[in-house]
């Protein structure tokens, strides 16, 4: 089961949890946040090197 997966099944289908299933949206956009910002700074760190 996927991350976006539980989101749906506490909010929508199990247990009917908003509070949950927006505190888990909260940590999965600030986990892609991260990531996006390592990725985009290894390309500029990579890009500058050519």
């Amino acid at each position: 089961m996927t991350i976006v997966q539980l989101i749906y099944r506490d909010a929508f289908e199990t247990r009917k949890d908003l509070g949950m299933a927006a505190a888990l949206s909260v940590l999965l956009l600030l986990a892609l946040v991260i990531i996006n910002l390592v990725q985009l700074r290894a390309m500029r760190f990579d890009s500058d090197s050519k």
